[in-house]
């Protein structure tokens, strides 16, 4: 099958190439259209990069918001691409996400050429997700009841990554046929329980500090303040731990600052390849969510794969993932005693600690392997085209 993917904005995400990836090692054909900064945004000549024999990436020029991270496309150039690719022969256009404008030339083109679509979202923004801004909660709440209700409504399907999500999309008349639930997927050959000793070697971490890990980006939905706060009454209470945070961001300056009581057991590591990441993970004792909004955040999938224990927000689709008191626990984000009591528990009791562990690793090797995920969007591209 050939597949024109829409990655919506200049960052790659993870629902757009990791299934494209995982698409292209069943054979499937991949072309995918990246918004690039990079790129003058009146240059028209197509620049075309080969990752894979099944995937090709074509550079689309726009402009990035760095602060709200939002990015808008040179509409002509995305559309003119597109349009090529349906002459070449794509079978199905997947775009990923109905709140950035890369949604408006694939729709264009779909009255026009009548090419089978679907829309994959991870979050109805200013419902399900907020940015901790009103303003722009606004627009997005705006947004998502008019011109995004336009968009799911018009695709052929409406994939989202969570079982609430799908029922907050009913609200907004997307037909019941139309929604389906597929979850991101993770890499287990890549995340898998790695010797933890190994991994504090490598990393220069004391084999006996007790370490809670968190990866994010620096921004206030994230609830780094939460990280920060408990970490301190850990501390307080007599629990020599120490927190790593990945991940950076236009807020780490003041975090640093709210933080620098704490001194070395509070630690920004910033951004790190993406390669790393199991290592660091395998090198913790618990890792820990304290995200306001999320959608089926990828990283508690990994840090599940990698056999930790898991405390995270109970917001998004983490209910999907994690079912509390029995393969992690979740907290409200608001409830920070919360957070506190239970890093608290799993730090001092080891047997509790690896039995909510491994009931979280068997789940997520169960439920979320690359090889089921794309099985069931296979299955949504054949019925769209039929």
């Amino acid at each position: 099958m050939n597949i024109a993917m829409i990655n919506p904005t200049k960052g790659h995400k993870t629902m757009i190439y990791d299934l494209a990836v995982n698409l292209a090692k069943k054979g499937h054909k991949i072309s995918i259209l990246q918004p690039e900064s990079t790129t003058r945004f009146f240059h028209f000549d197509t620049q075309k990069r080969e990752i894979d024999e099944n995937i090709r990436i074509i550079k689309i020029p726009c402009v990035f918001l760095p602060k709200i991270r939002y990015t808008i496309p040179n509409f002509l150039k995305e559309y003119t691409v597109l349009s090529s690719l349906i002459d070449e022969g794509v079978d199905v256009v997947h775009i990923g996400e109905y709140f950035y404008p890369t949604v408006f030339p694939p729709l264009a083109l779909k009255k026009r050429r009548n090419i089978p679509m679907v829309v994959c979202s991870d979050a109805l923004v200013g419902i399900s997700w907020k940015y901790s801004s009103v303003a722009v909660d606004w627009i997005a709440h705006t947004y998502t009841k008019t011109i995004g209700k336009s968009v799911l409504t018009r695709c052929d399907a409406a994939i989202f990554l969570y079982e609430a999500l799908a029922h907050q999309a009913e609200s907004l008349h997307v037909l019941p046929h139309k929604i389906k639930v597929i979850p991101n997927g993770v890499d287990t050959e890549l995340f898998s329980n790695l010797d933890q000793a190994e991994s504090r070697r490598i990393l220069g971490i004391d084999s006996n500090e007790k370490v809670i890990l968190s990866i994010s980006r620096l921004v206030p939905v994230k609830g780094i303040e939460t990280l920060i706060d408990v970490t301190r009454k850990l501390l307080q209470n007599g629990v020599a731990v120490k927190t790593y945070v990945v991940g950076g961001g236009p807020y780490r300056r003041s975090y640093e600052k709210k933080a620098a009581d704490l001194k070395d057991a509070f630690v920004f590591v910033g951004n790190v390849p993406y390669r790393d990441i199991p290592v660091l993970l395998s090198a913790c004792d618990v890792f820990l969510l304290a995200s306001l909004s999320e959608g089926l955040p990828t990283v508690v999938l990994e840090a599940g794969a990698c056999g930790k224990p898991v405390v995270a927000s109970n917001v998004g689709g983490v209910p999907d993932i994690i079912t509390h008191g029995e393969s992690g626990f979740l907290v409200n984000p608001q409830d920070r005693n919360g957070f506190f009591t239970y890093v608290k528990m799993l730090l001092e009791d080891e047997s509790l600690a690896k039995k909510i562990a491994s009931k979280l690793n068997n789940h997520v090797l169960e439920h979320f392997s690359w090889e089921k995920i794309v099985k069931k969007y296979e299955k949504i591209y054949e019925e769209i085209r039929t």
